[in-house]
């Protein structure tokens, strides 16, 4: 028997359209039906999990009726950069975002660094291993990608050579042994 956890990206929302930090904000209006047209299988269990944020919530709602808030799926904090837009960043802390681009446990912002949230998700994936069946979870792109660099066993500068967009899915499996990815799934 093997655990199955498809990872799901949330839909569209004002940061992701202009390339901004995000903060807690909800998806764009038309995002809602968008999610809806996914259509997942059944068979990829009930209820969903989502992390708190709006975007996570609404987008899982829009997926299936039943939705289970878990804290360990949550996008990075941000800290001070949350609803900063990624240009003026640019102009405003060149240095800082250089660091935070190119070391992996910088966190510049006050917030999370990447590494932390890397460890985050490895826990919530390592705790599922003890489970059989299926796993289906609304999170974030960053999470996302934290998760593959573990299971393909990649460098922390791997991180960044993924991309992830919204609504993007990806599927693992762990057969008692180790991670293996299933899928990788761009909706656009």
């Amino acid at each position: 028997m093997a655990i199955f956890v498809t990872l799901i990206a949330h839909a569209p929302t004002a940061a992701t359209r202009t390339a901004a930090f995000p903060a807690d904000e909800a998806v764009l209006i038309g995002a809602k039906a968008i999610a809806a047209s996914l259509s997942l299988p059944a068979s990829l269990g009930q209820p969903l999990s989502a992390a708190p944020e709006a975007r996570t919530r609404e987008t899982a709602k829009a997926l299936s009726g039943s939705v289970v808030i878990d804290p360990a799926l949550r996008d990075c904090d941000y800290g001070r950069w949350a609803g900063k837009s990624l240009t003026s960043l640019q102009l405003d802390e060149p240095a800082a975002l250089a660091e935070w681009r190119h070391e992996f446990h910088a966190k510049p912002h006050g917030g999370e660094s990447f590494a932390d949230v890397q460890n985050r998700i490895i826990g919530w994936l390592d705790a599922l291993t003890a489970f059989r069946g299926q796993v289906c979870a609304v999170t974030h792109p960053p999470v996302m990608r934290a998760a593959l660099v573990y299971v393909l066993g990649a460098p922390p500068a791997a991180f960044w050579r993924i991309e992830i967009g919204t609504l993007g899915m990806v599927r693992l499996s762990h057969d008692g042994k180790s991670w293996k990815l299933q899928e990788l799934r761009a909706v656009h």
